[in-house]
């Protein structure tokens, strides 16, 4: 059902998150106008995406490609800079991405607050790099040491075991009085709670990580919430009209998300890896760049 156009005879790569080089196209933009054919080496954020087809069709809007009845311009499709391989430009999409929006527009950090991120995987350690590029003091929080030891190669000037002490009272003492803004990459009620519970008065929590299964319904301390006045808002994704702005920083050197690359898989390797995640075996992104059987 992906297509309306059966003339269209090509094989659909269910993705998240892309990067590759487009075959010579043509991406109209008014009804009469076209683009010189070229190359184009892109990245996608949250589409599903077409290869190895005589003409490319790319969703104007985010989650699906198709139900039209011809190709659209490419409103989530953009080109990558000199700076940025295929693996690397692959670890923006949902984690890099969502982490700016979640740092820069949601958060509205400001250069010398302090920052605390909880969760240290790829969206975490994006968002510790990021922070601390604008400027910020970040405070990092995970369970695993490996992590912690990432993220301060990320920027973080401090980190907390949540295994091995109460967070909230350590971030709170690491920044003297609490963190003017607190994300929760992770996604679950503990550190919702912890991210909540770390806030100075008038601090601002950014729910990142998705809420599912039994913690779908966290038990927000409102008493603080109301007290303090803190503000709570959710990060779900970035438009793209806002990837250039990231792009442009990785252009500068202010960003280095290559950083975050702890390795790459086959594709069968990744299918394996995928049914592990769950029990976070390892620190960093892992790419999938290999697609042989």
């Amino acid at each position: 059902h992906q297509f309306h156009d059966r003339q269209c005879l090509c094989r659909l790569v269910q993705c998240h998150a892309d990067t590759g080089q487009l075959p010579p196209v043509i991406i109209p933009v008014g009804e009469q106008a076209d683009h010189p054919l070229q190359q184009y080496r892109t990245v996608t954020e949250l589409v599903q995406f077409v290869m190895h087809c005589q003409q490319v069709f790319v969703p104007v809007g985010r989650w699906r490609v198709g139900e039209f009845d011809g190709p659209l311009h490419g409103g989530d499709c953009l080109s990558i800079v000199p700076e940025l391989g295929f693996v690397e430009a692959a670890s923006l999409g949902c984690r890099f991405m969502t982490s700016f929006r979640g740092v820069v527009d949601q958060g509205r950090l400001r250069c010398g607050e302090w920052v605390a991120v909880h969760g240290c995987g790829g969206v975490g350690l994006s968002a510790v790099m990021i922070a601390a590029a604008c400027g910020a003091r970040v405070v990092a929080v995970d369970i695993s040491d490996a992590a912690l030891g990432l993220a301060r190669q990320m920027g973080a000037v401090a980190t907390v075991n949540g295994a091995e002490a109460e967070v909230a009272a350590a971030v709170r003492e690491v920044t003297g009085g609490g963190a003017h803004l607190s994300l929760d990459a992770l996604g679950s009620t503990t550190t919702c709670v912890n991210s909540i519970g770390c806030l100075a008065k008038r601090g601002r929590h950014v729910q990142v990580g998705l809420m599912a299964g039994p913690d779908a319904l966290p038990p927000i301390p409102m008493g603080p919430v109301i007290a303090n006045e803190l503000e709570i808002v959710g990060s779900h994704g970035m438009q793209a009209h806002r990837y250039p702005a990231v792009l442009a920083l990785i252009e500068a050197g202010a960003l280095e998300p290559q950083k975050l690359i702890h390795r790459t898989v086959t594709l069968s390797e990744g299918a394996a890896f995928l049914q592990r995640m769950g029990n976070f075996p390892s620190p960093g992104v892992t790419v999938i760049n290999d697609f042989r059987h």
